[in-house]
């Protein structure tokens, strides 16, 4: 039953479908209805986005637990396959990788990361094997393992140190099934216009394509790309990100599947940009992220089927082929503006070399549900809390995905010299000086990228610190290399307990939903 003296919003109105939407629309639901809230989304007849496959990081395994869902149903009503991280390849050099491997690397040695005491022992040995192999999710996704054992918790997943390949539209159904379980009232429909309050302090109500009127407490924006009924409402400045990642543009197609599943999503430098391969069950996505200054639509498409004819896929069956998509690389400086949030691509977009859309999206909905008015009247301190913390947490994951070009040694275009040189912000440029000096990083937000992720990008691009630390340096160099063959003995004999990825995913996809009986 609803406290009135609490002055709670009465009714949350989602504007938009998608991914976005139906997420904040599934979560929203779940979290306030039981309040007394009525949560109201406004949605397009048909479902929106690429759809040819889209891969997430480990954080999505928060949000099946906030939707009190099963991983496996998940993966079944979603065509999904498992994801150890990413491989780069020809990214530093041509014929060439480093991964991103996710999860922690090794083992911890009093209590710090082995980064420092890997580099020790090359920094006193010369030549020593890359960092990148002593993480268990590099040797099983190069073995094309899965994450899970048979009849038990692995390393991996006891962890929750994987993620997972999508169909973007079949988790955009699954997300809205979810949100219509909740009580969340759907209208189909679009919106023409969102008419202000007198006071000009929110808006008070939408207007509806059918001239019907939604009015409303708060709103959420998750229209994407498109221009938004919300756009001309508050203090709106864009930060325009294109001087810094050159990539304006993205095409995609979609190509049969394959029996031997890669646990891994692939990211391949091609002259112009890079192209992206994410399996699924039932079939492959592939997709260039280019700029557009150096080639026209026609001539991304020819580049990527020629990419998928030297990976051995049939292009004489290629679907789902889209137009190219304009990409608007940046952020809104303010996504919360009065009673308006922007939600997803409406509030920025970075392009998804390192998976974070769906992240970015999870982050702002499960931020803005951390700050929930239970007052109508403190929405301004909560709105300046959320800009400032989802600012940060924006830029720094740019920041991390600028690095990408910035360490690129590649110099057989244009485009690569432009992106390497492009100017990196005051905060990676300090984080860049600190690591070179000593090997240490300096704060960074947890909701980004852990110390891990950075050294795996560091030294899979051949930039290391100038000399290891002393703590790590005073450490029994004994003691150092006994740890390190003991995390390679440790994984390998995790790695043959470990079932390969297509034998797992025929279970997880074969098993009929009435199954009892549970695999993991």
């Amino acid at each position: 039953m609803r406290d009135l003296s609490l002055e709670t919003p009465e009714r949350v109105v989602i504007v938009g479908g998608g991914s976005a939407g139906q997420m904040a629309a599934a979560l929203l639901g779940r979290q306030l209805i039981p309040l007394g809230i009525e949560v109201v989304q406004v949605q397009p007849a048909d479902g929106t986005g690429i759809g040819v496959g889209e891969a997430t990081i480990p954080s999505l395994h928060r949000l099946l637990d906030n939707l009190a869902a099963d991983e496996q149903d998940m993966m079944r009503a979603c065509q999904a396959t498992f994801k150890l991280g990413i491989q780069f390849s020809n990214w530093h050099h041509k014929d060439e990788d480093y991964w991103h491997p996710f999860g922690v690397c090794g083992a911890q040695i009093d209590g710090r990361e082995l980064f420092p005491y890997w580099l020790a022992e090359r920094f006193r040995r010369g030549v020593t094997r890359p960092y990148q192999t002593y993480s268990l999710q590099w040797a099983a996704a190069l073995a094309g393992k899965s994450p899970h054992s048979f009849g038990g918790d692995s390393p991996i997943s006891a962890h929750r140190s994987y993620a997972f390949h999508l169909d973007a539209l079949a988790f955009s159904e699954w997300l809205r099934q979810r949100a219509a379980d909740t009580g969340v009232q759907s209208i189909i429909g679009s919106v023409i216009a969102a008419v202000c309050r007198d006071d000009g302090s929110g808006i008070d109500h939408l207007v509806l394509d059918d001239g019907k009127r939604l009015t409303g407490d708060l709103f959420l924006d998750c229209t994407g790309f498109e221009q938004s009924p919300f756009s001309d409402f508050g203090e709106n400045r864009f930060i325009d990100w294109s001087n810094c990642l050159l990539c304006d543009r993205a095409v995609a197609v979609a190509l049969p599947a394959r029996r031997a599943l890669r646990p891994f999503t692939r990211s391949t430098a091609l002259p112009s940009g890079w192209a992206w391969t994410i399996p699924l069950v039932h079939r492959t996505g592939l997709g260039y992220v280019y700029d557009s200054s150096s080639l026209t639509a026609d001539e991304a498409v020819r580049d990527l089927l020629e990419l998928a004819e030297s990976d051995g896929y049939d292009t004489s069956q290629v679907t789902d082929a889209n137009q190219p998509l304009n990409l608007k690389v940046g952020r809104l400086a303010n996504p919360w503006r009065g009673n308006v949030i922007s939600v997803g691509l409406a509030a920025g977009f970075i392009e998804p070399l390192e998976s974070t859309a769906l992240h970015l999206t999870q982050l702002a909905i499960e931020l803005f549900l951390e700050l929930f008015p239970l007052r109508t009247d403190n929405t301004q301190q909560c709105s300046e809390i959320y800009n400032e913390r989802l600012g940060k947490i924006t830029d720094e994951i740019k920041d991390f995905v600028q690095l990408h070009y910035h360490l690129s040694a590649r110099d057989d275009s244009e485009f690569w010299r432009a992106a390497r040189n492009a100017p990196i912000s005051n905060e990676l440029q300090s984080r860049l000086a600190t690591y070179e000096t000593c090997g240490w990083h300096g704060d960074m937000l947890g909701e980004a990228f852990p110390p891990e992720s950075y050294y795996f990008l560091l030294s899979g691009n051949d930039r290391y610190p100038r000399q290891p630390s002393a703590v790590s340096l005073s450490c029994d160099p004994e003691r150092i290399g006994q740890v390190l063959q003991e995390i390679l003995d440790q994984n390998s004999k995790v790695m043959r307990e470990l079932p390969l990825h297509e034998e797992l995913l025929d279970w997880v996809h074969g098993a009929p939903k009435s199954t009892t009986g549970r695999l993991f």
